[in-house]
């Protein structure tokens, strides 16, 4: 029978009461970076996810509003960059540039 993953390896967002941590596996570190793209006022100097032990990972305080939209920004090796939807996080929207990855706060 299957073993329920590791919360380090499960993908997508986990809410708690102070914090929010976004996850994104990558067990071969193909990719150079992740940084979460947002519109509520994050600081944008704390953005970047950091990887390790093959998961990419960040950890933000937990935003006052209810619900957020998001994307993902990917960087490759050679730097170029690509904006998605989480891939970990089923919830969606829909906006005039595309969906975005959504996040209740409960």
């Amino acid at each position: 029978m299957p073993q329920p993953s590791s919360p380090a390896l499960r993908p997508g967002p986990e809410v708690e009461a102070s914090f929010v941590t976004f996850r994104l596996p990558d067990r071969d570190q193909e990719l150079a970076g992740v940084r979460l793209r947002q519109e509520i006022g994050l600081p944008r100097d704390h953005l970047d996810f950091t990887w390790t032990a093959g998961v990419w990972e960040l950890l933000v305080e937990r935003p006052e509003v209810d619900r957020m939209e998001y994307l993902l920004e990917l960087t490759a090796p050679d730097g170029s960059t690509t904006t998605v939807t989480d891939p970990g996080n089923p919830l969606r929207a829909a906006g005039a540039f595309g969906e975005k990855s959504v996040l209740e706060m409960p």
